[in-house]
């Protein structure tokens, strides 16, 4: 296997399907449900957050879409009175999320072409998923397609801020066990919305983007509201960002 492969670049459509069926992590085990609670606090706090944002732009019962849904956690946490559609290039995880919450509408698809009318959704969710399609431009202009006028996209992005993350190495459990295609910054993500006629409302961060920082709050956990303090203040030098964007009339 190449190198390029093995950073997750290269890749055909069908490969990074096979990948994402065969090969990825279970979301449950890996994140929500581990046993590490400075993992399961994070996920948390990226849930928490999704959730606070949802409320603050949509209200049951509007029509909402989550591309790249994995297992459901995020529409675990959102009110079930929404209209949901969740996709994922992995049918398996799609499967699981309609088993987790039966009352959601569930598609197999690329992020990058989404099968859906233009203006057909009140809110799209992106949770971490951007980084994992060949182009993220072309998957921020598909969530700007498929929302009304005045409508909104949400998302979220672990924060790959280049001075500390020269290069994502992607099937090394301890760095990162799942394919990335793109290594996006804070500054990237705002180069990406442009053309989109998406602007920006609200951002959201937390954290500090050294992803050792894990292991120093395991040692002394006082540090934690420190860097949550830091990621709020200054986005761009934050662990994970959260983007609400309105798209124009």
């Amino acid at each position: 296997m190449s190198g390029l492969s093995r950073r997750g670049e290269g890749r055909t459509p069908g490969e990074a399907r096979s990948f994402f069926e065969r090969d990825a992590v279970n979301y449950a085990a890996h994140y929500y449900e581990s046993s590490d609670p400075v993992t399961r606090t994070l996920k948390q706090q990226r849930l928490d957050l999704l959730a606070c944002l949802v409320r603050e732009c949509v209200r049951p019962p509007a029509r909402v879409l989550d591309v790249g849904c994995a297992e459901g956690h995020v529409e675990a946490v959102l009110s079930p009175d929404l209209d949901m559609v969740v996709l994922d290039l992995a049918v398996g995880r799609v499967a699981t999320a309609l088993v987790r919450i039966p009352a959601l509408r569930g598609v197999a698809g690329d992020g990058g072409v989404l099968p859906f009318r233009d203006g057909a959704f009140d809110l799209a969710i992106c949770s971490t998923t951007l980084d994992h399609l060949p182009d993220p431009f072309a998957g921020m202009r598909e969530l700007a397609r498929v929302v009304r006028s005045a409508g909104h996209v949400l998302v979220a992005l672990d924060n790959r801020f280049k001075l500390f993350k020269r290069r994502i190495r992607v099937n090394e459990p301890t760095i990162d066990p799942n394919a990335h295609f793109n290594r996006l910054d804070y500054w990237k993500f705002r180069r990406l919305i442009r053309g989109t006629g998406l602007l920006p409302i609200r951002v959201a961060a937390f954290g500090f983007p050294f992803r050792t920082h894990e292991r120093w709050v395991r040692r002394w956990p006082a540090l934690k509201p420190w860097l949550d303090q830091v990621g709020a203040r200054w986005p761009a030098l934050s662990y994970e960002y959260h983007a609400l964007l309105r798209k124009g009339p």
